[in-house]
């Protein structure tokens, strides 16, 4: 749909090049919005992204699926990953984002979506301060449905670890805990089905496979494991999955065997993707803390990531009606 010299389309599979390289400078793009890395659940989210053009040149584009909720067909940005949310060239303005959010609305409205749903981006993952989206949903009437807490460190002025969490991390050195990069994610996924099972009755995200296939798609994804020696061999009893950002270093996937428990090896975890991150990241994110869509603040979670320094960061999620 055209207004004035801008124009809005959906996304087709032949734009791939020209939307990974849009993505790949822009202010507010990371790798999780390139095709490669959306389009590995392609069966369970029917796409519906867009890209806005203005005089002609490729400037936004809008990671989205569209779904049923409520009888009402609703566009969303995007349930498939962690954010959604308009992507914008270097060079856009606060008054280019309005236009391109109304455009994007007004294409919407008239392909049959009564609602807009919109996942923000947390400021800290931003490559250049790019909130202007959020001020343009305000403008033009949306409100939040819901809000996460996520917890990240500032790594230029973390503060010292609480005295529980350095005896932590003595103990896993004590027990002969190492940390480091591995590529065993079978031995490591038996681990974080069974923690998520045991613990709170439901399966990972990723299966095995899907996590294997983004691994070996972006150089980006690692798994970082706690191992001790075990028998001839070595046993994996902790770890974590890394996704390294332009600034943020973000872990997901943490979980301890029974063995890691005993001796603390997540800590230990932890602790050294910390110390790694500091080198080249300006942010280490720990992920959410929240539950039932934001309803319930996991409280224990919430004290161990803050134990390591980090402290919450605000995740919203807009609505607005299109109709």
């Amino acid at each position: 749909m055209e207004s004035n010299s801008i124009m809005v389309r959906p996304y087709t599979a032949s734009d791939q090049p020209i939307w990974d390289g849009f993505v790949r400078t822009a202010r507010n793009g990371c790798f999780m919005f390139e095709r490669n890395y959306m389009d590995y659940h392609a069966h369970r989210f029917s796409d519906a992204s867009m890209m806005v053009f203005d005089g002609g040149k490729l400037c936004s584009v809008l990671p989205a699926h569209d779904h049923q909720i409520d009888g009402e067909q609703v566009l969303s940005s995007h349930g498939g990953l962690t954010f959604g949310g308009l992507v914008v060239g270097a060079s856009a303005g606060a008054g280019d984002q309005l236009r391109y959010i109304r455009a994007v609305c007004d294409t919407a409205r008239a392909a049959g979506f009564s609602r807009l749903t919109y996942r923000t981006m947390p400021h800290f993952m931003h490559r250049e301060p790019s909130e202007d989206d959020v001020y343009a949903l305000f403008q033009a009437g949306a409100r939040p449905i819901r809000i996460d807490l996520a917890h990240t460190l500032d790594l230029t002025r973390r503060p010292a670890l609480s005295a529980k969490r350095r005896n932590c991390i003595a103990k896993a050195r004590k027990a002969g805990v190492e940390v480091r990069r591995s590529t065993d994610f079978e031995s490591y996924w038996g681990i974080v089905e069974s923690v998520l099972d045991t613990r709170h009755a439901r399966k990972p995200t990723h299966s095995l496979d899907e996590i294997r296939l983004l691994a070996s798609r972006f150089e980006q994804i690692q798994l970082v494991a706690a191992v001790v020696p075990s028998g001839a061999g070595e046993e994996i009893i902790a770890g974590a999955v890394t996704y390294q950002f332009d600034r943020v270093l973000h872990v997901q996937y943490l979980a301890n065997s029974d063995r890691g428990r005993a001796v603390c090896a997540l800590d230990a975890v932890i602790a050294s993707l910390i110390e790694q991150a500091a080198e080249y990241s300006q942010w280490f994110s720990l992920g959410v803390s929240t539950e039932q869509e934001g309803r319930v603040l996991n409280e224990g979670l919430s004290w161990q990531k803050e134990s390591f320094g980090a402290r919450p960061t605000a995740l919203t999620t807009w609505s607005l009606a299109l109709n």
